[in-house]
């Protein structure tokens, strides 16, 4: 936090509080009081060394007063830049010691404005500051010279001007567009981890709309029998027949849990698997299959093969996504791929050599993401380090 605010004291305005722009950084005080100090300088230096014989007396007589005005007025010229560079047009008309103040309100104008406006108020400047080349004949250099001198005088201040509008306008640009993307990149995480949500949902309704349908049938056979017998209808049930309902029900209800937590395990079902890709045997074959294509893939199975339907599925997903982000990241280098622990609450890691260069292979990071929401939904965890030149990717099961 401290250093966002160091960062932001060494912007302008308008890049450091873009919402309120108004609102000057340390930064932009110590320029205008340098630009201040600048023109009061060279509002010091016209007093002192300008002589002019063309001029009328009581032109003499305010120039110091109204350049001196005009100094101040720069402490304004944030708010109202071109405001105020016209009001500089007769300023500098009547004074020649305004001609600091003059100068810095064009750098302003063309920072704060769009440049057109920049430059009519350059041009204005010298359509009338430039015969005096002709008019003063005090001056010690040619006429062409002080054209050039006056000229260069007016052009620097508004290139600079507009120079640094540019890179500000850059700036902001870029801003803009890496927020854009940070908020585009927010809302396809969120899509990502709501629709593992949706596919949780649907499979929980698949999964459980049986086993509750038929709780909800013995249960109501239970109650139709109940009824019958209350009415004479029928012979009222057994200790048997009983026994044998509440048995049926408890059966059911223990499936529907058990199948419960299986879903709750598996956020993300592709349509191809099948029981054969369940277990230890799949990674296996997962393997090979990486090895077949060329991939240098090392297998440590120290773990019993009688894991869980869910647990067996979910450690090949993590290894197959493993083995994927090695082949996308780190081509040609080896992989390690380690299952230890228990069958109830395994360790699944997988780690390969960083590759540098990276390689600019297209990757979005939901694969991890999924994973990572699967995982930790089921009560594990899943983590990624790089450390040492290794890319490690470790998920602990429950």
């Amino acid at each position: 936090m401290r250093s966002r605010s160091v960062t932001r004291a060494l912007l302008p305005a308008e890049l450091a509080h873009p919402d309120t722009p108004r609102r000057r950084t340390p930064r932009d005080w110590s320029i205008d009081v340098l630009l201040f100090a600048i023109a009061v300088l060279m509002w010091i230096q016209q007093l002192t060394t300008y002589t002019n014989n063309v001029d009328p007396d009581w032109m003499i007589a305010i120039d110091p007063w109204v350049g001196g005005a005009a100094c101040l007025a720069l402490w304004w010229r944030r708010r109202f830049p071109l405001a105020l560079t016209i009001a500089m047009v007769p300023v500098l008309f009547v004074s020649a010691s305004s001609l600091g103040a003059v100068l810095i309100m064009i750098l302003t104008l063309a920072v704060h404005r769009e440049w057109p406006a920049g430059v009519i108020m350059t041009g204005v400047f010298l359509s009338f500051t430039t015969p005096f080349a002709y008019l003063d004949p005090q001056t010690e250099m040619s006429a062409v010279a002080f054209t050039v001198v006056v000229a260069a005088m007016f052009i620097v201040p508004l290139c600079v001007g507009v120079t640094v509008r540019a890179r500000r306008q850059l700036i902001a640009t870029l801003r803009r567009e890496s927020a854009l993307e940070r908020e585009e990149y927010q809302h396809r995480l969120q899509s990502v981890r709501q629709a593992e949500r949706h596919r949780i949902a649907r499979e929980m309704h698949d999964v459980l709309a049986h086993r509750l349908s038929l709780l909800s049938v013995h249960a109501g056979a239970l109650a139709y029998r109940q009824n019958q017998a209350v009415t004479a209808s029928a012979n009222p049930m057994d200790a048997t027949e009983v026994a044998e309902a509440i048995e049926v029900i408890q059966n059911n209800a223990r499936q529907a849990l058990s199948e419960l937590a299986e879903v709750l395990t598996v956020l993300r079902t592709e349509p191809d698997d099948t029981e054969e890709t369940i277990g230890l045997t799949s990674v296996r074959n997962l393997v090979e299959e990486s090895q077949r294509a060329g991939q240098l893939v090392e297998l440590s199975i120290d773990v019993a093969d009688t894991l869980a339907p869910q647990l067996g599925r979910t450690v090949h997903r993590i290894v197959r996504e493993g083995l994927t982000n090695a082949r996308k990241h780190a081509p040609g280098h080896p992989v390690t791929v380690e299952i230890a622990g228990t069958d109830t609450e395994p360790t699944v890691r997988v780690r390969n050599r960083l590759s540098h260069p990276r390689p600019a292979t297209p990757g979005s990071g939901f694969g991890l993401i999924g994973l990572a929401e699967r995982i930790r939904i089921s009560g594990g965890t899943l983590s990624a380090t790089e450390q040492d030149g290794h890319f490690t990717l470790t998920a602990h099961l429950e």
